[in-house]
């Protein structure tokens, strides 16, 4: 298990997710573009397994990073920072709220892929962005309950190009790193009442 969960945004999805991994008994830290002490409140709510900092030294002290800020700030992000990291992100594009982003209307680049180009050194996940945090908050279930949600992370792939292999819809991993991010999310899941599957 990651000891360190770092979080990138409080907002409703990195909050609750945070909730859920210091109940499964990780320790977490919280970061905003607004400075530790602006989270002061929601460090309390989450206990003494929760400390705050900047976005940089959480990026550095965490095992796992989650994104989950507006999408047209993510190269604001220290990218050295992140450097073999795994990284969780949440982030869609809402045009209407960021504005147009030219090469993913033009379809050049997909919301990952071009995150993945200015966090050139990290190992990105793309998770929970297809869960708003009402369902996510509201909709545990205990293992074995039939109503629980699936939720789908991905499994590296021969490409077709040939001579390699990528991850469906993830970016480029190594194949431990891809091992142990399903455990760690499929662990966090089973804490949020979500049922991992795996998406081909």
């Amino acid at each position: 298990m990651a000891q360190n969960i770092g979080f990138i945004g409080v907002g409703p999805i990195n909050s609750t997710l945070a909730r859920f991994a210091v109940a499964a008994g990780m320790d977490v830290i919280l970061s905003n573009s607004r400075g530790p002490e602006t989270l002061t409140e929601k460090r309390a709510e989450l206990g003494h397994h929760a400390r705050a900092a900047t976005v940089e030294e959480a990026a550095q002290a965490s095992d796992i990073v989650v994104i989950s800020i507006p999408l047209d700030l993510h190269d604001k992000l220290p990218s050295k920072a992140f450097a073999g990291k795994i990284v969780i992100d949440t982030m869609n594009y809402y045009p209407q709220r960021v504005g147009r982003i030219d090469v993913l209307e033009d379809r050049t680049l997909t919301c990952s892929e071009m995150v993945q180009r200015h966090l050139i050194d990290a190992h990105l996940v793309k998770a929970f962005y297809n869960l708003d945090f009402h369902h996510l908050a509201n909709g545990p279930r205990s293992a074995g309950n039939q109503e629980r949600s699936g939720a789908s992370h991905c499994r590296r792939r021969r490409s077709r190009q040939g001579g390699g292999s990528e991850v469906h819809g993830c970016g480029r991993f190594r194949r431990r790193r891809l091992r142990h991010a399903r455990r760690e999310l499929a662990h966090l899941a089973s804490h949020s009442g979500l049922r991992p599957s795996v998406r081909r």
